[in-house]
C-alpha cells in the first residue's frame, strides 16, 4: 500500500513542490530565493531570471517581499509557476488575497486560466487592479465569494488593516477589532461546473477553513486529480477543534479512491 501511495504522490506533486518538501525536511538544503525584486516606474516588479512575472504598486511591497524574498515562502509560488509552464492549465486560487499567485500562473503560459476566489471586498478589488496592471485580464478573473463545504451564506470577520477574512478571530492574527461581514459561500465542485472548468491546480490558503474547502471539492479531487498546494494553519485548526490529520485524510482519500479506480479499470 505504501508503495502505491508513494506512486500517487509522485504523479500529482510537481518538481517545485518536491523541492519545497525537501527544504522543510532538510532546512540546510534551502537555497536563496530565485526571484529578484526591484523598483520600476510603476512601483515594483518581480523577476525570475530575465522575465518579469509581476508588477505591483509600492504600497504592497511588504506583502510582495514576504512572498518572494523569503527562501521558504518563495518555493510555493515557484512550484505553482512551474506547474503552469505545462500550458493549458486551470488554477483555482482559493484565498487569493490580491491575486499574486493567479498572475504568476497566468503568465506561465498563454493558454492558462486562473480564477481567484477572495471574499474580502478590499482584496478582490485590488486583485482586479493587479490583473489589469499585469495584462492578464483575459486569463485571470475574480470570484468574490468564500469556498466551503456547502453553498449558502455565512458570517465571517474582516481584519480592519489587512482586509483579510477569517472564520473567527484567532489569537495574534488581526491588527485591530474586526468587523463582521455577510458572505456568499460556494463549493469548488459547484464553481467548477458553473464556470465549465476542470482545475489542474488548486492553491488553498484559507486561514483554518481548509477542511470545509476540501469537503466541497470532493468531485474535483477524485475526478480531475489536480495538483494541490495546501497551506495548513495548524494553530487555527487547533483553535477550531480540528485535527490536521482530518484535513489530510480528506485530501488523500479522494486521491487514493481515484487512483484505486484507475488501477482496477
Amino acid at each position: 500500500m505504501f508503495r502505491a501511495f508513494k506512486g500517487v504522490l509522485k504523479s500529482v506533486v510537481p518538481a517545485g513542490a518536491k523541492q519545497w518538501l525537501k527544504s522543510k525536511l532538510y532546512p540546510s538544503a534551502a537555497s536563496t530565493s530565485p526571484f529578484s525584486i526591484r523598483l520600476s516606474e510603476r512601483g515594483i516588479e518581480v523577476r525570475l531570471q530575465d522575465r518579469t512575472l509581476l508588477q505591483a504598486p509600492s504600497d504592497i511591497r511588504g506583502d510582495v517581499e514576504a512572498i518572494f524574498s523569503d527562501t521558504q515562502c518563495c518555493l510555493e509560488p515557484l512550484a505553482i509557476y512551474e506547474a503552469g509552464l505545462k500550458g493549458n492549465g486551470v488554477l483555482f486560487d482559493i484565498g487569493a488575497h490580491v491575486g499574486v499567485i493567479s498572475i504568476l500562473f497566468a503568465k506561465a503560459a498563454p493558454g492558462n486560466r486562473a480564477v481567484a476566489f477572495e471574499p474580502s471586498p478590499a482584496l478582490n478589488l485590488r486583485a482586479q487592479e493587479l490583473f489589469k496592471l499585469n495584462g492578464v485580464i483575459e486569463q485571470a478573473s475574480v470570484e468574490p465569494c468564500a469556498l466551503g463545504e456547502t453553498p449558502g451564506r455565512t458570517t465571517m470577520l474582516v481584519d480592519p488593516v489587512g482586509g483579510f477574512v477569517q472564520i473567527k478571530r484567532f489569537e495574534h492574527s488581526m491588527h485591530g477589532a474586526p468587523r463582521e461581514i455577510d458572505l456568499e459561500v460556494e463549493t469548488v465542485d459547484r464553481m467548477a461546473a458553473r464556470l465549465s472548468l476542470r482545475p489542474t491546480t488548486l492553491k488553498i490558503d484559507v486561514e483554518g477553513y481548509e477542511l470545509e474547502v476540501l469537503k466541497g471539492a470532493a468531485r474535483v479531487l477524485s475526478a480531475d486529480r489536480p495538483v494541490v498546494f495546501l497551506e495548513l494553519h495548524l494553530d487555527y485548526l487547533e483553535a477550531r477543534g480540528i485535527q490536521p490529520s482530518a484535513v489530510l485524510e480528506e485530501l488523500f482519500t479522494r486521491i487514493w479512491l481515484q487512483e484505486s479506480a484507475r488501477r482496477s479499470a
